[in-house]
């Protein structure tokens, strides 16, 4: 239910008064239980969504590199809309052999970011109900088949180079094949060009050729082309 907060101040000075009417409103509440918050061993899996780093153990003075990752959207408020922030300390591991917690704690805050277009959820705010209802049957449809195509692209597991052969050749050209079509049809799709640029990153560790890393700079590029920076510089002012 909406709650409209009503302050009353009294002061002797009615122009001083008259400027407060225009002073936003900070309301802090505390959430019911503690939100969980990725971490990763690189900047890379962060930006990708790759694999999260369960446990990893450090002697005393050792330093450790770790990157966080965005809250899963299913994770947030339901009130969590852009314009809002989380804020909150994060707690790194247990020290010692009897399994306390560790001392330290660091603060972090989360600005809120912009619902996906399309969430069904609605999960981070927005109003996208507003803007499905806009969008034609075909056009539903059309963006349908695109997410379920992209949710076979990133499953899909092959071996690609020298060694790639039979199964391995052809489940690579039907990859290529379907990302070069579907960025005919969705050109600047996110989800989409992350998912090219996390496959054309590999695996961490692995030798990297020439070519390979090419594609990589090359998907990076089309990912920071397709940010509008004026929308963004305008949601962070």
């Amino acid at each position: 239910a909406d709650h409209p907060p009503r302050v009353a101040i009294r002061h002797d000075s009615a122009s001083l008064l008259d400027r407060l009417k225009a002073v936003p409103l900070v309301l802090e509440r505390q959430l019911d239980s503690p939100l969980p918050v990725p971490v990763y061993a690189s900047n890379a899996d962060a930006m990708t969504g790759g694999k999260t780093v369960e446990v990893s153990a450090l002697l005393p003075g050792a330093v450790a590199a770790v990157f966080l990752g965005p809250l899963p959207d299913d994770k947030l408020p339901k009130d969590a809309v852009a314009g809002k922030s989380l804020v909150g300390t994060l707690s790194l591991g247990l020290s010692g052999s009897n399994g306390s917690a560790a001392p330290g704690k660091l603060p972090i805050r989360l600005s809120c970011a912009p619902a996906k277009e399309g969430d069904a959820n609605n999960n981070g705010g927005g109003d996208s109900k507003a803007e499905g209802s806009e969008k034609s049957a075909e056009e539903k449809m059309t963006e349908a088949v695109r997410d379920a195509q992209l949710k076979i692209l990133k499953e899909l597991k092959f071996k690609t180079g020298e060694g790639a052969e039979g199964k391995d050749a052809a489940a690579e050209e039907m990859y290529r094949a379907t990302v070069a079509s579907l960025e005919v049809t969705f050109p600047g799709h996110l989800p989409l060009l992350l998912e090219k640029m996390s496959r054309a990153n590999g695996v961490e560790g692995e030798q990297r050729t020439p070519e390979a890393m090419a594609d990589v700079m090359e998907a990076a590029d089309m990912i920071v082309a397709s940010v509008d920076t004026s929308a963004l510089a305008a949601f962070v002012a």
